[in-house]
Protein backbone atom coordinates (compact mmCIF):
# COMPACT_ATOMS: atom_id res chain seq x y z
CA UNK A 1 0.00 0.00 0.00
CA UNK A 2 1.50 3.34 -0.98
CA UNK A 3 -1.04 5.59 0.74
CA UNK A 4 -1.42 6.03 4.48
CA UNK A 5 -4.32 7.69 6.22
CA UNK A 6 -3.94 8.98 9.74
CA UNK A 7 -6.77 6.99 11.27
CA UNK A 8 -7.51 5.56 14.69
CA UNK A 9 -8.79 2.02 14.18
CA UNK A 10 -6.79 -0.21 11.87
CA UNK A 11 -5.30 -3.67 11.69
CA UNK A 12 -2.67 -2.48 9.18
CA UNK A 13 0.81 -3.14 10.60
CA UNK A 14 2.21 -0.56 8.17
CA UNK A 15 0.20 2.18 9.86
CA UNK A 16 1.38 5.75 10.45
CA UNK A 17 4.67 5.93 12.33
CA UNK A 18 7.17 8.57 13.49
CA UNK A 19 8.56 9.09 9.98
CA UNK A 20 5.09 10.11 8.80
CA UNK A 21 4.83 12.62 11.63
CA UNK A 22 8.31 13.99 10.82
CA UNK A 23 7.22 14.69 7.24
CA UNK A 24 4.12 16.50 8.50
CA UNK A 25 6.08 18.54 11.08
CA UNK A 26 8.74 19.49 8.55
CA UNK A 27 6.01 20.73 6.19
CA UNK A 28 4.34 22.77 8.94
CA UNK A 29 7.42 24.34 10.52
CA UNK A 30 10.02 24.22 7.74
CA UNK A 31 12.96 24.99 10.04
CA UNK A 32 14.31 23.94 13.42
CA UNK A 33 13.37 25.84 16.57
CA UNK A 34 11.57 25.81 19.89
CA UNK A 35 7.80 25.32 19.98
CA UNK A 36 5.74 27.76 22.02
CA UNK A 37 4.90 25.31 24.83
CA UNK A 38 5.94 25.06 28.47
CA UNK A 39 8.98 27.07 29.53
CA UNK A 40 10.27 26.88 25.93
CA UNK A 41 13.47 24.99 26.89
CA UNK A 42 14.67 27.84 29.09
CA UNK A 43 18.26 27.23 30.22
CA UNK A 44 19.81 28.05 33.58
CA UNK A 45 23.11 27.46 35.35
CA UNK A 46 22.79 25.13 38.36
CA UNK A 47 26.52 25.27 39.14
CA UNK A 48 29.82 25.26 37.21
CA UNK A 49 29.28 21.63 36.23
CA UNK A 50 25.55 21.50 35.57
CA UNK A 51 22.94 23.26 33.45
CA UNK A 52 19.19 22.81 33.61
CA UNK A 53 16.91 22.89 30.58
CA UNK A 54 13.25 23.33 31.42
CA UNK A 55 10.20 21.84 29.73
CA UNK A 56 9.41 22.38 26.10
CA UNK A 57 9.83 20.92 22.64
CA UNK A 58 12.60 21.49 20.12
CA UNK A 59 11.51 20.78 16.54
CA UNK A 60 14.54 19.72 14.52
CA UNK A 61 14.80 20.86 10.89
CA UNK A 62 14.19 17.25 9.78
CA UNK A 63 10.80 17.25 11.53
CA UNK A 64 11.85 15.19 14.58
CA UNK A 65 10.63 16.69 17.87
CA UNK A 66 12.61 16.39 21.11
CA UNK A 67 10.56 16.90 24.27
CA UNK A 68 11.68 17.68 27.80
CA UNK A 69 8.79 17.11 30.21
CA UNK A 70 9.70 18.90 33.46
CA UNK A 71 13.41 19.64 33.25
CA UNK A 72 16.66 17.93 32.28
CA UNK A 73 19.98 18.44 34.05
CA UNK A 74 23.05 18.06 31.84
CA UNK A 75 26.57 17.68 33.17
CA UNK A 76 29.27 20.07 31.98
CA UNK A 77 32.83 18.67 32.04
CA UNK A 78 35.05 20.39 34.60
CA UNK A 79 37.34 23.17 33.44
CA UNK A 80 41.11 23.34 33.98
CA UNK A 81 43.09 26.13 35.61
CA UNK A 82 44.86 28.28 33.01
CA UNK A 83 42.61 27.17 30.11
CA UNK A 84 39.39 28.20 28.37
CA UNK A 85 36.87 26.10 26.46
CA UNK A 86 33.64 26.51 24.46
CA UNK A 87 31.04 23.77 24.81
CA UNK A 88 27.78 23.59 22.89
CA UNK A 89 24.34 22.29 23.75
CA UNK A 90 22.82 20.62 20.71
CA UNK A 91 19.70 18.83 19.57
CA UNK A 92 20.91 15.58 18.03
CA UNK A 93 19.21 13.00 15.83
CA UNK A 94 21.01 9.73 15.02
CA UNK A 95 19.33 7.49 12.46
CA UNK A 96 19.28 3.80 13.39
CA UNK A 97 21.26 4.53 16.56
CA UNK A 98 24.54 4.18 14.63
CA UNK A 99 23.67 0.59 13.81
CA UNK A 100 22.12 -0.26 17.18
CA UNK A 101 18.60 -0.38 15.75
CA UNK A 102 16.69 2.49 17.35
CA UNK A 103 16.83 6.12 16.27
CA UNK A 104 18.12 8.52 18.91
CA UNK A 105 16.79 12.04 19.44
CA UNK A 106 18.22 13.95 22.39
CA UNK A 107 19.63 17.19 23.73
CA UNK A 108 23.24 16.88 24.83
CA UNK A 109 26.47 18.80 25.48
CA UNK A 110 29.46 18.55 23.14
CA UNK A 111 32.69 19.39 24.95
CA UNK A 112 35.09 21.68 23.12
CA UNK A 113 38.88 21.72 23.03
CA UNK A 114 40.97 23.56 25.63
CA UNK A 115 42.86 26.70 24.64
CA UNK A 116 45.00 29.16 26.56
CA UNK A 117 43.64 32.17 24.65
CA UNK A 118 40.86 31.65 22.07
CA UNK A 119 38.80 28.47 22.29
CA UNK A 120 36.73 27.48 19.27
CA UNK A 121 33.20 26.13 19.19
CA UNK A 122 32.94 22.41 18.32
CA UNK A 123 31.82 21.55 14.79
CA UNK A 124 28.25 20.36 14.33
CA UNK A 125 27.76 17.04 12.54
CA UNK A 126 25.43 16.86 9.56
CA UNK A 127 25.67 13.53 7.71
CA UNK A 128 23.35 10.90 6.27
CA UNK A 129 23.00 9.35 9.76
CA UNK A 130 23.56 12.21 12.22
CA UNK A 131 22.11 15.71 12.46
CA UNK A 132 23.12 18.20 15.16
CA UNK A 133 21.58 21.65 15.63
CA UNK A 134 22.98 24.33 17.94
CA UNK A 135 20.87 25.40 20.91
CA UNK A 136 23.24 27.14 23.33
CA UNK A 137 26.95 27.95 23.75
CA UNK A 138 28.72 27.62 27.09
CA UNK A 139 32.00 29.37 27.94
CA UNK A 140 34.28 27.68 30.46
CA UNK A 141 37.06 29.92 31.80
CA UNK A 142 39.30 27.89 34.07
CA UNK A 143 36.75 26.34 36.45
CA UNK A 144 33.88 28.80 35.89
CA UNK A 145 31.10 28.06 33.40
CA UNK A 146 28.73 30.66 31.94
CA UNK A 147 25.90 30.44 29.44
CA UNK A 148 27.35 32.45 26.58
CA UNK A 149 24.67 32.58 23.92
CA UNK A 150 21.21 31.36 23.12
CA UNK A 151 20.52 30.53 19.49
CA UNK A 152 17.09 28.95 19.06
CA UNK A 153 13.96 30.93 18.42
CA UNK A 154 10.29 30.29 19.04
CA UNK A 155 8.49 28.78 16.05
CA UNK A 156 5.00 29.81 15.10
CA UNK A 157 3.09 26.82 13.78
CA UNK A 158 1.26 27.06 10.49
CA UNK A 159 3.17 30.20 9.49
CA UNK A 160 3.65 28.76 5.99
CA UNK A 161 0.24 27.19 5.64
CA UNK A 162 -2.00 27.91 2.66
CA UNK A 163 -5.72 27.93 3.30
CA UNK A 164 -8.42 27.68 0.64
CA UNK A 165 -11.82 29.33 0.75
CA UNK A 166 -14.92 27.30 -0.04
Amino acid sequence: MSQKGIIINTSDSGHVDASDHAILFKAIFGVGGILNVGKKLEISKVNNNKIRIYDGVYMMSNGVPIRIEEYEDLTVASGTLGYKRKDIVVAEYIKNGLGEGNDIARIKIITGEYSVTSPTVPTLMNSSTTLQELLYTLTIEETTMNIDSKRPYILNGLNKAVFFEE
